[in-house]
């Protein structure tokens, strides 16, 4: 159905048929753990290089649909129960930050639905917006992104997100954003032991070693939150795999890295089936090039049809 789909879209010049081009392997879950006893050598700031040790802060979660709201603790307490945490930085009167958080709330559900259940994304809000009304921006605005009832729980019954995931206020004693080195759309992962697994910078940083690769850019294509989940699957570890057989076990199949179509992959879990409907009918159309010689409207509909990727664009 969702080939067909495509073939109706191509023929009305409604996606481009895109010409192949080079692809830059991505590699976020090939490499898996990093053994944090002999870590990587990295140009980056210390904060921001894999195995960093997480800040230990404590600010007050003032998130009204939190089993802590208004309680003071930090990442230690998360740690501490096994999550892996995701920590973002925002502010509640940005649009496209809440653009962000909805789509990172969906990816909770959703991991959570596929056994990921440890983790848990975060989001600091800037010092600088404390006030309550400031607060209150957070559960005022309503984000565009569109959810059927029943796909997600945190998707309501008007068909919008609501993000209930923890939300800390910043202050200057407790320095959230400045023990980071964060700043506005910054993403950490940190693994259950702590330690850093990647780190995302914001395109707007000055340092252009510190940008995250604009294919990665979460605000300006949400398929990109795929490649986020990705990295987050990662930090649980990886199993290796040469064919869908090997993952039988998890239920999973054996993605391999882009533009190879042979090798050894990482074993990747099947999306669901609320994802794959809107794979096609919410994502904007980035045509692919499967190993399987089939073109998909993005990588999102690609990955749920359980094929890697040959190349970009359609195939010739």
């Amino acid at each position: 159905m969702g080939n067909l789909r495509l073939l109706v879209l191509l023929s009305l010049g409604c996606v481009p048929a895109v010409t192949p081009t080079p692809f830059e392997p991505l590699t976020l879950d090939s490499a898996g753990l990093v053994d944090c006893e002999s870590p990587p050598a990295c140009e980056l700031d210390a904060a921001y290089c894999a195995c960093a040790e997480a800040p230990d802060w404590r600010l007050e979660d003032f998130q009204t649909a939190s089993e802590r709201n208004g309680e003071t603790y930090g990442l230690q307490e998360l740690f501490a129960e096994g999550k892996v945490v995701i920590v973002s930085f925002f502010f509640g009167g940005c649009d496209a930050c809440h653009q962000q958080m909805a789509a990172m709330q969906i990816m909770q559900d959703k991991l959570h639905a596929q056994g990921y259940t440890d983790v848990q994304f975060i989001t600091i809000n800037q010092k600088e917006y404390s006030t309550e009304s400031a607060q209150a921006e957070y559960f005022r605005r309503r984000t565009s992104i569109v959810c059927s009832t029943g796909d997600y729980p945190s998707c309501g019954d008007d068909g919008k997100v609501t993000v209930t995931f923890p939300l800390f206020q910043d202050t200057v004693e407790g320095g959230g954003w400045a023990s980071h080195q964060g700043q506005k759309d910054d993403i950490f992962i940190y693994r259950a032991d702590g330690r850093l697994h990647r780190f995302f910078g914001a395109l707007e940083r000055e340092n252009p070693a510190e940008r995250q690769d604009p294919k990665l850019a979460l605000e300006a294509n949400p398929d990109n939150f795929r490649l986020l989940e990705r990295a987050i699957q990662s930090a649980f570890g990886v199993q290796a795999c040469n064919e869908d057989s090997d993952c039988s076990e998890t239920g999973g199949w054996c993605r391999l890295p882009d533009g190879t179509c042979g090798g050894e992959g990482v074993c990747a879990p099947r999306p669901l089936e609320s994802e794959v409907t809107q794979c096609w009918e919410t994502l904007m159309p980035q045509p692919v090039c499967g190993c399987n010689g089939e073109t998909y409207l993005n990588r999102c509909a690609l990955e749920a049809a359980g094929t890697s990727l040959r190349y970009a664009g359609t195939c010739q």
